[in-house]
């Protein structure tokens, strides 16, 4: 689903999920009624449909410093309305609903592929070494490409790669390395059905959320927000509370007895950064002076990553901001407008 999770003083992370939201708002299924955003059934395969957002509140909140109508992207979401006093469900006391974005992730991975082959892209998929650091993973990414392994492209690449996208999440912590990486443990429940809206509870501390998984029948319940904890284990008694703060705003997902129908429960890491994301330029040295100690050999890498749960909201706006930095290093170092990535 889109929704920000950039704060008021965010601005570059805000200008990213602006991008997003009005991209896929005109790319999604649309609802045949003109008054009110509602859940469409789409074509087999859609990946991106509208769906009504629901934001609840029980108290004061970092995203609603005044009240919900000051939530930073209240002006840029279309159809953005707080909610009345009579329409909010105990405990919350204010709220507010917009015309939603659902992802279907599965759908929109496979789109996105093939987009990129569409385009001419190559996707290579092969094990690098952690060992040695990113300098040592780019000479191995190299050869890879200018083997057979790289898809039968040698006679192309056999130049040194001009540049290399370092899009390694988590994994970053250790590669680069880089400290201020962590994980955000989140523990969801996948039940059966498709909720009628996304919806998403602030409660102190801790969010509850609905996200229906349009034309796959179900829903995902979440989530929680746990910096720095490793465990891939499932806890019991997250998942209950998980399911009893969804009950009242997703009765149409409940059984006979008034009960979900677990289909799965999922534990995952979101790539969280101190400082938030990094996308930037660097100059890496893979290798010291050459047998004749004439030379130092670099690659150039843009790092792309830390993004925490932003990943697909924050991913146009942040992809742009990379193929601009690229482009402009380029510009720069070989008066050149294209790149070989």
């Amino acid at each position: 689903m889109w929704r920000s999770n950039g704060l008021p003083h965010e601005h570059e992370i805000q200008a990213w999920d602006r991008e997003s939201y009005q991209l896929w708002l005109r790319s999604c299924v649309r609802p045949s009624a003109q008054d009110k955003l509602t859940v469409t059934t789409p074509p087999k395969g859609s990946s991106i449909t509208g769906v009504p957002m629901r934001l609840f509140w029980t108290g004061p909140h970092e995203f609603i410093p005044d009240g919900p109508e000051s939530i930073w992207y209240a002006p840029h979401v279309q159809n953005f309305r707080v909610l009345e006093p009579a329409e909010l469900p105990r405990p919350f006391v204010c709220g507010a609903i917009h015309d939603g974005i659902a992802i279907n992730t599965n759908f929109y991975l496979i789109s996105l592929v093939s987009t990129i082959r569409a385009l001419g892209g190559r996707i290579i998929r092969a094990s690098l070494p952690r060992e040695g650091g990113l300098a040592q993973a780019i000479m191995a990414a190299e050869e890879i490409v200018q083997s057979d392994k790289g898809g039968g492209i040698q006679e192309q690449h056999q130049h040194p790669v001009d540049l290399f996208v370092n899009a390694t999440g988590l994994g970053a912590r250790t590669l680069v390395p880089d400290s201020d990486v962590y994980p955000i443990r989140g523990q969801t429940v996948t039940v059966r059905g498709e909720a009628k809206n996304i919806t998403t509870m602030f409660y102190p501390g801790v969010n509850a959320s609905i996200t229906p998984r349009v034309g796959s029948g179900v829903s995902v319940l979440g989530s929680t927000y746990q910096a720095g904890n490793w465990d891939r284990n499932p806890d019991p008694q997250v998942t209950r509370t998980i399911l009893e703060r969804c009950k009242a705003l997703g009765p149409e997902l409940l059984n006979d007895d008034g009960e979900f129908d677990v289909v799965s429960v999922d534990v995952a890491f979101r790539p969280g950064r101190r400082g938030g994301p990094r996308v930037e330029l660097e100059e890496i040295v893979i290798d010291g002076a050459t047998e004749d100690g004439s030379e130092i050999r670099t690659r150039v890498v843009c790092h792309e990553y830390g993004h925490a749960g932003g990943g697909y909201q924050n991913s146009f706006g942040s992809a742009r901001k990379v193929v601009e930095l690229v482009n402009s290093w380029f510009r720069q170092e070989n008066n050149v407008d294209r790149a070989r990535l």
